[in-house]
């Protein structure tokens, strides 16, 4: 059974505050009921103790006027009982209590007082002793009717007051539950689309209160779901990418030893003397061969033996190699002179790494542009930074936040895979890639921690 939240936060407290507005709305009933009958016992206590100290003759005109004062009938006995005069018709017909039983009603207590009938109306009896000759005493009776109708009208107003303290109670739970209820449906229909897959932001309520901070939570989960299901779709294109790719690089590497090996037995078999474009064609290959063990490696196809060797000598080796495709490009290669002492402990992993992004640099700058190797001491000695500068236009701003993100490129026929594969080999020797835009020239660091 569905137990909606409204009702759980409306009947606890909805009861709770009915059962305090109903039990105070008794009690100062209860209290208006009894101050109304102290207030009449004391008044006709006030007219017993006036007309016991006066000295008239109560015959039946005195005691019509009597009746005209105090709106009772009224009746005077003899101390035995006996009905003197009367204000009645046929008073003799009645049950009186006796005149000792009557002198021991409590005044203030009326509604204990047995009831004397006349016809269908009751009275209640007041005894008030008087001097009379012969002695004896005056009988009230006053209407029961007129006895209840002013327990009523004390009465009414507490209720009157509880009765619109209850409503305006139950109405405010009401609508304060029903408030809270609507904005969680608002919140339960927004989930919803999220889980359907439309992550567009829940709007904020302006109250700063539990639901606000749920909104905003609600609103970075989305964001978070946004970006996982972006990078769950890159990752499955990059998947079927990376296994085309890696097919392919595998046929281009055995196609590449093919063709070194042709090479290699020309030069043999035609030795005359030094051939300079022979050895370009082998650094072409051997540039090329770099790169698809990039992809190899990147996708983690082949885990070839890390072979640890000096910066040195992989800073020299890839300015030899690109030294080719600056000329090409007539691009102006600038190395160090002085390369920080530092081992690296997988070579080939940093190598490609540094290859792709001087390539990458001689693209992005063209003709008449310049490239720039350096490598130095980072601020604290703590780490060696290897950077890359180039005359180029800089980074296509659509591009920045995915920068390192593989199959991420802006050229036409570029794969996006060379800063992939170096901000991996960075990582891989617990550093890091960074880019940047220093004085006109973009600047690709690679962090290498000592």
């Amino acid at each position: 059974m569905r137990w909606p939240i409204r009702l759980q936060i409306l009947l606890p407290f909805a009861l709770l505050q009915v059962a305090a507005v109903v039990v105070l709305t008794l009690l100062a009933a209860s209290s208006a009921i009894r101050r109304a009958e102290e207030e009449t016992g004391l008044r006709l206590r006030q007219v017993g103790q006036t007309l016991s100290t006066l000295k008239v003759n109560y015959n039946a005109r005195m005691l019509e006027q009597l009746r005209g004062l105090l709106g009772a009938e009224v009746l005077l006995r003899d101390a035995g009982g006996r009905i003197l005069s009367s204000t009645l018709t046929d008073p003799e017909t009645l049950t009186l209590p006796t005149p000792e039983a009557a002198a021991e009603l409590d005044l203030a207590r009326l509604n204990d007082a047995p009831r004397v009938l006349i016809g269908t109306q009751s009275f209640l009896p007041v005894a008030i002793p008087v001097e009379s000759s012969p002695p004896g005493n005056l009988l009230l009776l006053v209407p029961e009717d007129r006895w209840t109708a002013e327990r009523r009208q004390a009465a009414t107003p507490p209720l009157v007051v509880g009765a619109i303290t209850l409503i305006l109670v139950v109405g405010l739970s009401t609508w304060i539950a029903s408030r809270f209820a609507s904005r969680i449906r608002v919140m339960e229909a927004q989930v919803a689309q999220i889980a359907n897959g439309d992550f567009m932001p829940v709007p904020v309520p302006p109250t700063p209160d539990e639901l606000h901070d749920l909104a905003a939570s609600v609103n970075r989960m989305c964001e978070s779901l946004r970006q996982m299901s972006q990078q769950i779709r890159s990752t499955e294109r990059a998947g079927l990418i990376a296994q085309l790719a890696g097919g392919l690089a595998h046929q281009l590497r055995n196609a590449i030893t093919g063709a070194r090996m042709a090479i290699q037995l020309h030069a043999r078999k035609c030795a005359s003397g030094s051939d300079e474009s022979l050895q370009v064609a082998l650094r072409q290959l051997s540039l090329t061969e770099e790169q698809v063990k990039g992809i190899l490696t990147l996708h983690r196809r082949e885990h070839p033996q890390a072979v640890a060797s000096p910066l040195a000598p992989i800073v020299d080796d890839v300015a030899q190699l690109v030294q080719p495709s600056c000329q090409h490009g007539q691009v102006t290669l600038t190395v160090p002179d002085r390369v920080p002492d530092l081992t690296i402990r997988d070579a080939e992993a940093i190598r490609a790494a540094l290859l792709n992004l001087v390539l990458n640099a001689i693209e992005a700058c063209g003709p008449g542009g310049a490239v720039e190797i350096a490598a130095r001491e980072g601020e604290g000695g703590g780490h060696v930074e290897l950077r890359v500068y180039d005359t180029g236009p800089g980074l296509a701003p659509e591009v920045v936040e995915s920068l390192f993100d593989p199959f991420v490129t802006t050229k036409a026929e570029g794969v996006g895979l060379g800063l992939a594969l170096a901000r991996k080999a960075a990582e891989d020797h617990h550093g890091h890639l960074s880019a940047t835009r220093l004085d006109n020239r973009t600047v690709f660091t690679i962090h290498l921690p000592r």
